[in-house]
Order: C-alpha cells, then sequence, then structure tokens
C-alpha cells in the first residue's frame, strides 16, 4: 500500500482502520506500507502504523 504526503495522526488512524478491514475482508497474510514518500510523520501517527503490525 504506497502512502504519499505528510501523515498525521488522524490520516494515520484511518490507515490502520482502512487496513486491518480490508486485510481480513480478502484475508490477506501480508501488508506492505510503502512509505518513501511520506514526508513527514509524527511520533503518534508512527505509533498507529506499528499497531498494524
Amino acid at each position: 500500500m504506497p502512502i504519499i504526503g505528510e501523515i498525521d495522526t488522524h490520516r494515520s488512524q484511518v490507515i490502520m482502520e482502512t487496513c486491518l478491514k480490508k486485510g481480513t475482508s480478502v484475508q490477506l497474510s501480508y501488508l506492505i506500507l510503502d512509505i518513501l514518500g511520506v514526508v513527514i510523520i509524527d511520533t503518534m501517527a508512527a505509533d498507529n502504523l506499528f499497531k498494524v503490525h
């Protein structure tokens, strides 16, 4: 899943919820978050992304 732009706490929450819902519905074994396009990420946003793991 490519992620581009700034990630704040709200956007990371949306990403986390979307990944978990869609991943469960299609029975994913793996999910790769491509954060090469992310310019700025705060600590709370990073924590939310780690929760996807």
